[in-house]
């Protein structure tokens, strides 16, 4: 198989659209299809590299592209050379893959312990925002106990708090949009769970070497943007205009 006979659509959800998405369309560049899911309109779409798909919305990636399958990515994140061969690996075997990820974040790494799904078949998978502002895949049918891919993928959030929180800013509007766009409403249940599901999912996770007050900053940063998507999606709920009949 050549570097560019991958048969899958691999999605990346872009928030700002910067250089971290050019850098994570070229890890993916054995791919079928490449496709930019932008539901905020940030992305300069002359800068995208040939071949790139562009869509505003998540309804229209049913009709962007052919391959049986998708693996979906946020612009931050990096994949390993070996990602490729992964992959490759387990469409052959026909099964969906969790991914397991390292965040990188204000000079400490993590490893999450949760390992979302994000490489399934085309067919009957949809992208979903879940509790605590998780991006991941959703099959028709059940995915238990599934095996994640060996490469871990790098999340490089931010360095600084200055952009920890430009960054996390873009993230919540990003998932704002999405949940809209999946019939979500605000909910007072959902304001207290998310960011807590967030946070823990931070404090429990593998620190490579001692994280310290690092890692109590980032899982209040992580709250803190389960908290604005819920308070955007209230907002942008609120201020839809209203559908005459």
């Amino acid at each position: 198989m050549s570097e560019a006979e991958v048969p899958v659509a691999v999605v990346v959800v872009a928030s700002r659209g910067d250089a971290k998405l050019e850098r994570t369309l070229a890890a993916v560049a054995w791919a079928d299809e490449r496709v930019v899911l932008d539901p905020l309109g940030r992305v300069e779409v002359g800068r995208l590299p040939a071949g790139v798909e562009h869509v505003l919305s998540v309804a229209a990636l049913a009709t962007v592209g052919r391959a049986p399958w998708v693996m979906l990515l946020r612009e931050d994140e990096i994949l390993p050379p070996e990602m490729r061969d992964a992959v490759a690996a387990a469409m052959a075997v026909g099964e969906p893959r969790r991914v397991r990820r390292e965040l990188h974040v204000l000079g400490i790494t993590l490893l999450l312990r949760r390992a979302p799904l994000r490489l399934a078949p085309r067919a009957g998978s949809r992208v979903v925002v879940s509790r605590g502002l998780e991006l991941s895949l959703r099959v028709s049918r059940g995915v238990p106990n599934l095996e994640p891919l060996d490469p871990v993928v790098v999340v490089a959030l931010a360095s600084s708090l200055a952009a920890a929180l430009d960054v996390l800013d873009a993230d919540s509007s990003m998932a704002a949009a999405l949940l809209e766009a999946a019939g979500s409403r605000p909910r007072f249940r959902e304001l207290l769970l998310s960011p807590c599901v967030a946070m823990l999912r931070v404090l429990v996770a593998h620190a490579r070497r001692p994280a310290g007050l690092a890692r109590w900053v980032t899982a209040v940063l992580l709250g803190y943007r389960a908290v604005a998507a819920q308070a955007k999606l209230w907002e942008r709920v609120r201020n839809r205009p209203l559908e005459i009949a």
